[in-house]
């Protein structure tokens, strides 16, 4: 007991000399103030008229502090190994897009996902939010583009609460909210749902890669089925989650099912702030400050499509 007491000081003296060095990271640039997050395009339905981003996560990501870059599809591997170099993380977002097109999104965010894990392994911070279809595509992904998915029946257009795995309060993405908002995520509908694919454990299993991720909530489809709600890499700054933060906050058609109490806005916050608050830890940035405020979202403007009801609400289109 002795020994445990005396441990348990050692750790309370030491957290100022922790809280020292953090700071000593942030002001020698270990760290970054001015984190930009790069937004994977995706095509559009007809393949052939460009792609776009719902301006929801535009918004989501600078709300939560940083600034927002567009990632074109199409382009080759140096493209984005050399905007990976300068970016502080990506946003894989949520759609409906084909996994095994050529040219698409999918394959920009393999490219994306490789030279990630590379960055990461050879000490450069690099997190990934995979939001929806972005979660189902970092499972494929790291199953080596095998498909990996299984049908979910009445999971759209639905609010759920989190069914909270063990361990969650020790990973990244939980491990510093307050038990307010764990306890509301838990007990109330509060997280949007619009898939009819998903993930189960069951999958990570068969393909060994309950290794790779730790699941950390999951949820029931109609028909009683679990999936994965939210999962973290154990090796990376990966997270996904099969549910829309950003929607609570920025989308307002009336076709969807989505609760916009002060409650649900906040405890949505989670999962974009814990974005960037991990890209907070990357050393990368752009060299060259002409070239970043030129590549910037701030360059293009968003159309508003819901005066119809139209969905997404705002959007950004880039033609080929």
């Amino acid at each position: 007991m002795g020994k445990v007491r005396a441990n348990i000081t050692t750790i309370i003296r030491l957290v100022p000399l922790l809280l020292v060095f953090i700071l000593n990271l942030i002001e020698n640039g270990e760290t970054t103030t001015r984190p930009i997050i790069g937004i994977l395009a995706q095509e559009n339905s007809d393949h052939r008229n460009g792609s776009f981003i719902s301006a929801s996560y535009v918004k989501a990501v600078e709300a939560s502090g940083a600034r927002v870059i567009p990632i074109f599809i199409g382009k080759n591997r140096t493209y984005y190994e050399r905007l990976l170099s300068e970016l502080n993380g990506v946003v894989f977002p949520g759609g409906s897009v084909d996994f095994h097109a050529r040219g698409g999104h999918a394959e920009a965010a393999k490219y994306i996902f490789q030279e990630a894990m590379y960055l990461n392994d050879h000490g450069r911070h690099f997190p990934i939010l995979g939001v929806c279809q972005g979660l189902q595509l970092l499972a494929q992904l790291s199953n080596n583009g095998k498909d990996i998915l299984t049908r979910c029946t009445g999971t759209y257009n639905i609010m759920l609460n989190l069914i909270f795995k063990p361990g969650y309060a020790r990973s990244s993405l939980y491990g510093n909210a307050s038990r307010e908002d764990l306890s509301a995520l838990a007990k109330q509908n509060l997280t949007v749902n619009e898939h009819g694919s998903c993930v189960t454990q069951q999958n990570l299993s068969h393909f060994h890669l309950d290794k790779f991720w730790q699941v950390l909530t999951v949820n029931y489809d109609r028909t009683n089925k679990e999936f994965i709600s939210s999962m973290e890499a154990y090796k990376y700054p990966f997270v996904g989650v099969q549910f829309h933060p950003e929607k609570v906050a920025y989308e307002w058609s009336m076709k969807l099912n989505i609760l916009h109490s002060p409650l649900a806005v906040r405890v949505n916050r989670l999962f974009y702030d814990w974005l960037i608050y991990q890209s907070r830890f990357s050393r990368s940035r752009f060299n060259n400050t002409d070239i970043e405020s030129r590549l910037l979202i701030y360059n293009f403007s968003p159309y508003y499509n819901g005066r119809k009801g139209g969905y997404p609400e705002q959007v950004y289109e880039f033609k080929w």
